[in-house]
Order: C-alpha cells, then sequence, then structure tokens
C-alpha cells in the first residue's frame, strides 16, 4: 500500500514538474501579441479552410448536377390482394442499408463530402403522380440492382428531367426538418395502420391541369457520432435527471439545479416519468440503425400564388401523419425561399450551410418507398404490365423480331429457321404494333433472301413493303393487287393439276361458301354444288371456272353439254332425274342461293376478270419452290369484305396444294417458304387449318395474326393451338387475356396481357423445338428506307409479267359464253 501511494507522489511530482515548466515559457517567451498573432492566424486559417472547403463542396455538388441519373420507377398495379403495409413498406428498408454501405471516411469525402441521393414525387395537373430516384451516375448500376432486388416487378429506367414550372405561373416552395432534435425519431411505418403514400399522393392528386408540385427528399449516409448524443439523453433520464428544456447551457443549468436540490433535500427514490421513458424508448430504437443526413422540400407552381401557397400546405399537411406526439414532427421554414432555393431544387444541392435532419433507415423508409397496390389514389403512374428477362438460350442467330428489355439489358430476340416451321402465332388489339412486326418479319427474309408471301387485307402493308423491297430481289417481286382493272390477274379456284387433287378442291369450294354465306345456304346447298363442279370437270378439255356454275343451272342447254361427258351414273341420274323432279318453285328455292352468291361476283368487272380466267396466271410452285416473293393487297376497304374473303382463301386453296405437291421433292431440296396471313381468320377453313399441323414438313411456314380468339372457329382455334411453336401476344382484351394467361404463366397473369403498352408482346418462344419460359419484348421500330421509285417499276413489270391485258380476258370469257 505504502509503495503505490509512494508511485502515485511521483506521478504527481513530474506532472507538476511539466506544468510549471510550461508556465515558465509562457512568462518568458510568449508575450501578449505573440499570443494574439498566433490566435488571429489560427483562426483566420480556421475561417479559410472553412471556405475553401465550402467552395469545394459547392464546385463538387455542381459536377454532380451534371452527372447525375434520373430513374423513374414504376411498379405493376396487380390485382393481389396485397400484404399489410408495414410489410410493403419494409421492403425499401433493406435498399437504404444498402445504399448506406457507401459511407466512407477518407480525404476525398472530408473536402467534397458525401455523395447523395434523391427520391422524387411528382404530380402535372392533367398528368400522372411520378416516382423518382436521381443519383450518381457512377453509383446508378447498383441503385438500379437494388431497387429490382427489393422490388423484382419494378420497371427502373433513366429518363429526362421533368418540369414542373409553366411560363406566368407562380411558385412556392419550403424546406421542412425536424422540429426537435435529430435523436428524437418521427412516427414511422411500423407503428401506423396505413401506408403515409396514400395521404401524400392524393395531395399530389388534387392539382389541376397545368400545375405542378413536387416533394423532394435529399439524403446521404453519416456516420454513429450522432448516436452518443443519444446514449447520453438515455442515460440521463436513467439517472434521473430528465429530459432537457433547452441548450446547452441551460441543461447545465438544470442538472446542477437538480444536484443542489438532492444535496439539500436529500435523495429520493428514482422515478422516471411515463413519457420520459416513452422518449427513452424511443430515442432508443432511432439509435440502434444507421443514420442519414436529409434535406426536405416541396416546390408548387400554380396560376396565382394563393393557389401554389394551398397546394403546398395539402402536401404538408400530409407529412403531418409522420408526428409521433410528444416525441418529434416534421416541420416547415417557408422563409427558404431565396433565390438559391429554387435552384437547389433542380439542380437537387444538398444544403451546405442550411438546417437538415438525421432520419435513419426505418424513418427514411416510411417517408421515401414506392407505391403498392394498396394504395387507391388516382392518376399514379403504374406500369402497365409487367416484364420478364429473354431466356438463356435464345438464339443468337435467325430471324431478329425484337429486343427484350430488362433491367437496362438488352437481349436480340430471334427464331431459328428450324423453329420457324413450326410456324408462328400473333395476336393483339388493333393499333398494338402487329403489322409492324410482319412487316419487320418479312423484310428480314426478303434481305436474307427467303421466299415470301404476305397477304395484307387492310392494304397499308402491302404498300409500304413494296417501298422497301431490297433491289437486288426485284427479280422475285410478284404483285397480286386485284384493283388493278386493266392487267387483271388470274385466279382460277376449280383449276387443278393432278387428278387426285379434284376432291380437294370440290370440298374447299363447298366450305367456302358455307364460310361466306353460312346464313343464306341451305342443308342440299353442298349436294347441288359438289355435282355442278364434278360435272363441270368432267370437261377437261373446256376448263372450268367459278363464273360457269350459275349457267349450269340456268341453261338447260349448256347443263346437257356438259353433263353428256360424265362418267359417273350418280352424277348423271342428279341431271336427269333429280333436278327434272323438281318444282320450278323448288328449284328456285334450291338453286336460287347457289346462282345469286355465285353471280355476285359474276356481275361484278373486277372480281368477273379475275375468276373467270382459265388459266392462274401465277404459279405458286414456282413461287414456293423458287423462294419469290408475293405481295397480296386484300383491302377490304377497297374490295368489300366478302370479295377480299372470297380471294384470300382461294389463295390459301393454292398455297395449299403447293405445298402438298412438294411431297414429290426431296425433303433436303424443299426451301423454307414464310407466308404472312394478317387477319388470318378469315382466310382459312376447317380443312385448311390442317395447314398447322402438315405445312411443317414440306417447309412451310406460317406466321398468321389476328386480333382476338373469338373471331376463330372451334376446328381453327384447336389445330392453331395445338400445332403453333411461338405464341406473340401483344395487347388483348379481358376475355383473351384469360384464355391466353394458361400460356404465358406463371411469368405473367391475365392483368398483364391486358395493359400491355403500345408496341410490346409477350414471347412463348419455340427454341430448338421447346417452348421457353414466357419473357416481355419489345418489337422494332420501322425501317425507314423507301425507294417510291422502284416502287412503282415493280408494280408496272408485275402488272405486265403476272396479269393479262383487259380486253383478251373479257374476249375469252365471252367466247366461253357462247358455247
Amino acid at each position: 500500500m505504502q509503495q503505490t501511494e509512494s508511485i502515485i507522489e511521483r506521478i504527481l511530482e513530474v506532472l507538476g514538474g511539466i506544468i510549471t515548466a510550461i508556465g515558465n515559457f509562457i512568462q518568458t517567451y510568449l508575450t501578449g501579441e505573440i499570443v494574439f498573432t498566433i490566435l488571429f492566424w489560427a483562426v483566420a486559417t480556421w475561417i479559410a479552410l472553412f471556405i475553401l472547403h465550402r467552395v469545394l463542396v459547392y464546385l463538387r455538388r455542381s459536377r454532380r448536377a451534371i452527372g447525375t441519373v434520373l430513374f423513374r420507377i414504376s411498379l405493376p398495379k396487380l390485382t393481389e390482394v396485397p400484404a399489410s403495409p408495414q410489410a410493403i413498406i419494409a421492403l425499401a428498408e433493406p435498399l437504404y442499408e444498402t445504399l448506406h454501405g457507401i459511407f466512407r471516411v477518407n480525404p476525398k469525402t472530408m473536402l467534397f463530402g458525401q455523395e447523395h441521393f434523391t427520391f422524387e414525387i411528382v404530380g402535372i395537373g392533367g398528368g400522372e403522380i411520378t416516382f423518382y430516384m436521381a443519383v450518381p451516375r457512377e453509383l446508378a448500376g447498383l441503385v438500379k440492382k437494388q431497387i429490382n432486388a427489393q422490388y423484382p416487378e419494378a420497371f427502373v429506367e433513366p429518363v429526362k428531367e421533368y418540369n414542373i414550372f409553366r411560363p406566368g405561373y407562380k411558385v412556392i416552395g419550403a424546406q421542412y426538418f425536424l422540429s426537435r432534435k435529430n435523436i428524437y425519431p418521427i412516427k414511422t411505418y411500423v407503428k401506423q395502420e396505413t401506408d403515409p403514400l396514400e395521404a401524400i399522393t392524393s395531395a399530389f392528386s388534387r392539382l389541376e391541369k397545368d400545375e405542378g408540385a413536387a416533394l423532394q427528399i435529399l439524403f446521404k449516409p453519416i456516420g454513429t457520432g450522432w448516436h452518443r448524443a443519444g446514449y447520453r439523453l438515455i442515460e440521463r433520464i436513467e439517472r434521473g435527471l430528465g429530459i432537457p428544456i433547452g441548450g446547452t447551457i441551460i441543461t447545465f443549468l438544470q442538472t446542477i439545479i437538480k444536484h443542489i436540490g438532492r444535496i439539500i433535500f436529500g435523495a429520493r427514490p428514482l422515478e422516471i416519468k411515463a413519457e420520459e421513458a416513452l422518449i427513452a424508448r424511443a430515442v432508443s430504437e432511432k439509435i440502434q440503425k444507421d443514420g442519414f443526413k436529409v434535406a426536405i422540400r416541396i416546390v408548387a407552381s400554380a396560376r396565382t400564388g394563393a393557389l401554389a401557397q394551398d397546394r403546398l400546405n395539402t402536401i404538408e399537411s400530409a407529412l403531418s401523419q409522420l408526428e409521433w406526439p410528444g416525441v418529434n414532427r416534421i416541420e416547415g421554414d417557408r422563409a427558404q425561399l431565396k433565390r438559391g432555393f429554387i435552384a437547389g431544387f433542380i439542380f437537387r444541392f444538398f444544403p451546405i450551410l442550411g438546417k437538415t435532419s438525421i432520419l435513419n433507415n426505418e424513418e427514411l423508409a416510411t417517408l421515401c418507398h414506392f407505391p403498392n397496390t394498396g394504395i387507391k389514389t388516382p392518376h399514379i403512374h403504374w406500369l402497365k404490365a409487367r416484364t420478364a428477362p429473354a431466356p438463356e438460350n435464345v438464339p443468337k442467330r435467325g430471324t431478329l423480331i425484337g429486343v427484350n428489355i430488362f433491367r437496362g439489358e438488352r437481349t436480340p430476340v430471334r427464331i431459328m429457321p428450324i423453329d420457324r416451321r413450326r410456324h408462328t402465332y400473333i395476336v393483339g388489339k388493333t393499333g398494338m404494333g402487329k403489322s409492324t412486326l410482319l412487316k419487320n418479319m418479312a423484310l428480314y427474309d426478303m434481305h436474307d433472301g427467303e421466299g415470301v408471301c404476305v397477304i395484307d387485307p387492310h392494304g397499308d402493308l402491302y404498300e409500304d413493303l413494296i417501298m422497301q423491297i431490297p433491289a437486288k430481289r426485284a427479280k422475285d417481286v410478284v404483285l397480286f393487287d386485284p384493283r388493278d382493272l386493266d392487267y387483271p390477274c388470274g385466279l382460277n379456284l376449280l383449276e387443278y393439276k393432278h387428278d387426285e387433287e379434284k376432291s380437294f378442291v370440290i370440298e374447299e369450294v363447298i366450305d367456302i361458301f358455307y364460310k361466306l354465306f353460312y346464313e343464306f345456304v341451305g342443308p342440299k346447298f353442298g349436294h347441288y354444288m359438289r355435282n355442278a363442279v364434278v360435272t363441270l370437270f368432267a370437261d377437261q378439255k373446256a376448263g372450268a371456272t367459278l363464273t360457269d356454275i350459275p349457267r349450269l343451272f340456268i341453261s338447260d342447254a349448256y347443263a346437257k353439254t356438259k353433263s353428256s361427258k360424265l362418267k359417273s351414273p350418280m352424277a348423271r341420274a342428279f341431271w336427269e332425274e333429280e333436278l327434272k323432279a323438281l318444282t320450278p318453285a323448288q328449284k328456285s328455292e334450291a338453286l336460287g342461293p347457289i346462282i345469286e352468291k355465285i353471280e355476285a361476283f359474276s356481275s361484278s368487272d373486277l372480281m368477273r376478270n379475275i375468276l373467270g380466267q382459265r388459266k392462274t396466271t401465277i404459279d405458286f410452285d414456282q413461287i414456293i419452290n423458287n423462294k419469290k416473293i408475293l405481295l397480296v393487297n386484300l383491302s377490304k376497304g377497297k374490295l368489300g369484305e366478302i370479295n377480299s374473303n372470297l380471294l384470300g382463301l382461294i389463295l390459301m386453296i393454292k398455297f395449299y396444294m403447293a405445298t402438298i405437291r412438294r411431297a414429290s421433292i426431296s425433303e433436303k431440296e424443299r426451301a423454307d417458304f414464310h407466308l404472312y396471313i394478317d387477319e388470318f381468320q378469315d382466310f382459312v377453313t376447317p380443312t385448311l387449318a390442317a395447314l398447322f399441323s402438315e405445312a411443317r414438313k414440306y417447309r412451310l411456314c406460317l406466321c398468321v395474326s389476328h386480333q382476338y380468339i373469338g373471331q376463330l372457329s372451334q376446328e381453327v382455334a384447336k389445330s392453331a393451338f395445338g400445332n403453333i411453336g411461338t405464341i406473340i401476344s401483344f395487347r388483348v382484351g379481358a376475355q383473351d387475356a384469360e384464355f391466353l394467361a394458361p400460356e404465358f404463366k406463371p411469368e405473367f397473369s391475365a392483368f398483364d396481357l391486358v395493359n400491355l403498352p403500345k408496341y410490346n408482346a409477350y414471347v412463348k418462344l419455340m427454341v430448338e423445338g421447346r417452348a421457353t419460359p414466357a419473357f416481355s419484348m419489345h418489337t422494332l421500330p420501322p425501317s425507314k428506307f423507301v425507294s417510291e421509285k422502284l416502287a412503282n417499276l415493280l408494280k408496272e413489270i408485275s402488272r405486265f409479267k403476272y396479269g393479262r391485258k383487259r380486253k383478251f380476258v373479257e374476249r375469252e370469257i365471252e367466247e366461253r359464253f357462247k358455247i
């Protein structure tokens, strides 16, 4: 014990000696003038360094404004019942925990300050309420990945700056901060039953046309130094010293008075008031988490200052729900609207000298999170439909049909030739981009030297393609435009090349008329039409056309001439017994529909000169086998719907027969041929639907499109969906969405199919014979290259090469009717 006291005495002696030496040095060498000089330069140096630091920070933040990426964050408004608001808002907290990880203490951050981020809610009257995040360019990738990690269905896209200001409008703004010390928390989402965004977005929804408003929250990570004040407060409360009621001096005096009171009156049992316990618990919860220095701004623009003030007040009042009574709240300072305030808002400057607040992860997530389905506020900018990434095995070669954009990564979407043989099905409402996709695919095939036919029932696609046909393919072009009255092409429905094709042609003639006039033809129609065609086929030398059929039933002499060549006794009996047994009234009732419907075509110069030619002027075998380009204009607006559909059905028959005839060609020698049909439901009978199953082995690659499933008959729909390889859906109606949803699950729902934006589609791609999971795709813009001169030249060449002069066609038809 004595040894310990001796050591302490020696230490005290040494310390006393050091203090005495320092005092002697000051008395000997430091005069009052020298002390003043040192103090002056110390203060001057500190001021200079402070000013330099602020200048560097100002320059740095100016560079940041230029190097900032503005992301617009959109989420789908799903139909599923959302989780609790607390669970949804909690998704944002890990995001801010990750962003806090960029906090660094090094010379760079000491000179220029920490990087900061901006969360913004923006409303423009007459527009939408949109959510943005502005981030430093070098951290844009990190932020984007972290948002998608917490919100997998979010679409995070870089966008241009928005503008809430209008010329001549008044602007009001204010900045906001915690009313009490930073260690006191506000009421976070954990303690709220509803989502705070509901009230905030509702305030924005009240903006009138051309008015604008924005809630801007700037935040940057800070260290743990601010925690110390919280620990001191908790310790003070636990020691019974109460909550400070003022600044440092007042708090000091408050503490001294309490100590004096204890000395005079004696120590009393430690009592902690309920409000003090509440404060201690609240502060303890806040300082357990990372902190951010935060600056909050609200700016409103309206026709008058009073209106602008009212809009600002409405948004400000929505922040009152964050008040934790007795603990802390957010209050505003509208005196901050000075010259630099709007510049700070526009360029997202973090305040250098202005008052800021400290919020932890939980508080920041409460204020800065993205909307969810539970929020019913109108006009929120929702993601119209979800997106999904392209599969890893998406082909690197083949026909380019679009691009998959997922979380900023662009992946070209292609279909390989082997998979196109399993056909492509496209569905979607009008104006969504189907024709543009067909056009791009057809042009790609043309440039690639492939054989192509496009059947267009509208006419616009036909005209666009002619203007963009590659010059190197000019010699391969065949154009069929029924509107060319001077040089009509021949399209004979009753023409065949081999006897085994007769039965198919007969059945298709019947199916065509049932399809076109199912409401008007009776049960015996097929029987009469079959016998008529068989009779015309008997005169092989004269040939037969559709326009010859009415004459069989009108002219007994013509019917006798033709029936005399029949070898079938059953067919002869039809003319000699069955028809003769009919009374004139019965005959009129039975044969009237046939005569009326066919003569409707025969009486039209346009249709008669196409259907009445004995020889089809376009060789479909040559087109398919020699990789020609056939463009067909069946504009319903110019031809009429019935005429357009009839010609399309005849073309499909021609392609079917030409395809089947490829059986005589070895499989290796069969070149792929691509047949594009828009509004294909109008050009397919149940028999022709067999193309979906049979065309693949003959290398006929179908690409068909239409608007809604209800347009298809049950037989056609069954054949199509049973054999189609690649399915592409643009936006569809609710009924079709329910039908198609199973094809695109689990990636997409019926809600997504109904809300797809224009020029966007969902794809279920066939890759090497196997269907991939569904993914989203942006279609490519149409090519801008056009050559009107080449288009006109191609039209002239094709009409002379594949059409016949009108006077020769009419003379041939007249000669046939003289028989």
